[in-house]
C-alpha cells in the first residue's frame, strides 16, 4: 500500500479539478493506494470520483483573496500571506498531527510552496504540479514587491526543494530545465447520458456558462428565454435546481459532473482559468472566454486559446449586461478543433509512480 499526502490550494476550484485528475490516474493504474488531502475545498468536491481519501482541513496557501469571481483584494492578499507565513514551525506541528500517522511515500503539492518546505524538513518525497507559481503571480504587483519580498524568497526556496517538478500546459513563465513538462491535465467524462438527465434537445445547440466554482445570478435570463432555438446550462446560478423552458439552473453544489456538461455542451462560456480551460480543450467544443487582463496568469491563457482552441473573447462588461447574447449565432459558427486530444493526467501519474516505485 502507498500513501500520497496531497495538498491543494483553496483559490477556486481549477487546483482541486486537476489534482483530483491525477489522483483518478494514479488509482486506476494502481489500486493499493491511499489519499490524504490536505486543503480548505470541501470534501463534497471530491465526491463524484469515488476515490480513497482522508480529508485534513486546514489552510494551505493564501493564493488571492478575491472580491468575487473576476477581481482580487490585492491589500488584503499581502495581510494574509504574512499571517500564514508567520511562525511557519508552528504551523508545521499542527500538520504532524495528522499527517504523521498516515505516513506518506509523497507529498504533492498543487501549488503549494509551504508543503515543499514541510516535505524536505520530514526527509518525504515531494511533487510540484503546476502551470504558474504564487511568486510569479505575485511579482504582477509591482507596489507591493517591497513588502512581498521576504515571502517571495520563501517561496523561491520552496519550489527548488520538490524532487519532482512538473509543469501542464499551458504554462505560464518559462519551461524550467529541470521539470518534466505534461499536456493540459483535466478530469475525464464519466457520464455520455447527462444531457438526457438535464432533459435537454437533441435538435438544440447547448451553452454552457460557468464561472470556476463561483456562485453568480445575471440579470439576463429573461432574455436567454427568448432564444427557442438554444438550451443553457448554469452552474451556481441558483440555489436550487430548476428547469425553465430552455434554462438549466443548477446550485453551486451540483450533481453534475463539470466535465459531463462540458462534454454536453456546444459552447462553453468562462473566465479564464485552468481547469476549465483544460477541460474544454480536451473536450474539443468552442470557449467564449472573458480575460482578466489584470490577471497575469490571462495572458498565457489567453494565447493558448488563440493557438490551440476555437475560442472567441468576451468582455466582463458585455457578460454581465448580456451584450455577448447578440453575438450567440458567432459563438455556434466557431469551427470546432475535433482532433482527439490527449489527457495529461496519465502522463503525470506515470511521472509521480516513477518516483516512489509504484
Amino acid at each position: 500500500m502507498k500513501r500520497i499526502c496531497w495538498f491543494i490550494s483553496a483559490h477556486g476550484f481549477g487546483h482541486a479539478a486537476r489534482s483530483t485528475a491525477i489522483m483518478e490516474a494514479l488509482f486506476n493504474k494502481h489500486k493499493d493506494i491511499e489519499f490524504l488531502v490536505v486543503s480548505e475545498i470541501q470534501p463534497w468536491f471530491f465526491e463524484q470520483n469515488k476515490l480513497p481519501i482522508t480529508f485534513f482541513s486546514t489552510k494551505t496557501d493564501v493564493g488571492l483573496v478575491q472580491k468575487d469571481a473576476f477581481f482580487e483584494d490585492i491589500p488584503k492578499t499581502v495581510e494574509h500571506l504574512n499571517a500564514f507565513y508567520f511562525n511557519l514551525n508552528s504551523r508545521f506541528r499542527a500538520w504532524d498531527e495528522v499527517i504523521t500517522p498516515f505516513k506518506p511515500d509523497l507529498i504533492v503539492a498543487d501549488i503549494c510552496p509551504a508543503a515543499l518546505d514541510y516535505a524536505d524538513s520530514r526527509n518525504i518525497p515531494s511533487t510540484l504540479i503546476e502551470n504558474f507559481t504564487w511568486n510569479w503571480l505575485y511579482e504582477f504587483y509591482p507596489a507591493y514587491q517591497l513588502e512581498l519580498a521576504p515571502i517571495l524568497s520563501y517561496m523561491d526556496s520552496a519550489w527548488k526543494k520538490a524532487n519532482l517538478h512538473i509543469q501542464m500546459k499551458p504554462y505560464c513563465g518559462d519551461a524550467l530545465s529541470h521539470s518534466k513538462i505534461s499536456v493540459p491535465v483535466s478530469r475525464k467524462v464519466k457520464d455520455f447520458q447527462v444531457a438526457e438527465k438535464l432533459n435537454l434537445d437533441s435538435a438544440k445547440k447547448t451553452i454552457l456558462m460557468t464561472m470556476g466554482g463561483v456562485p453568480m445570478e445575471f440579470d439576463f435570463y429573461e432574455r436567454l428565454k427568448e432564444l427557442k432555438n438554444v438550451q443553457f446550462i448554469i452552474p451556481g446560478a441558483h440555489k436550487e435546481i430548476k428547469f425553465e423552458d430552455n434554462l438549466r439552473l443548477l446550485t453551486h453544489h451540483s450533481i453534475y459532473y463539470h466535465p459531463d456538461l462540458v462534454h454536453a455542451s456546444d459552447v462553453v462560456i468562462a473566465k479564464v482559468g485552468y481547469s476549465t480551460l483544460a477541460e474544454v480543450h480536451n473536450a474539443g467544443t468552442r470557449l467564449a472566454y472573458i480575460p482578466r487582463y489584470h490577471f497575469r496568469e490571462t495572458e498565457p491563457l489567453v494565447q493558448f486559446v488563440k493557438d490551440e482552441m476555437s475560442g472567441l473573447e468576451i468582455h466582463v462588461d458585455d457578460l454581465n449586461s448580456g451584450n455577448w447574447i447578440s453575438r450567440i449565432d458567432e459563438l455556434l459558427n466557431l469551427s470546432v478543433n475535433d482532433s482527439k486530444k490527449i489527457n495529461g493526467a496519465d502522463f503525470v501519474a506515470n511521472e509521480m509512480s516513477n518516483l516512489i516505485a509504484l
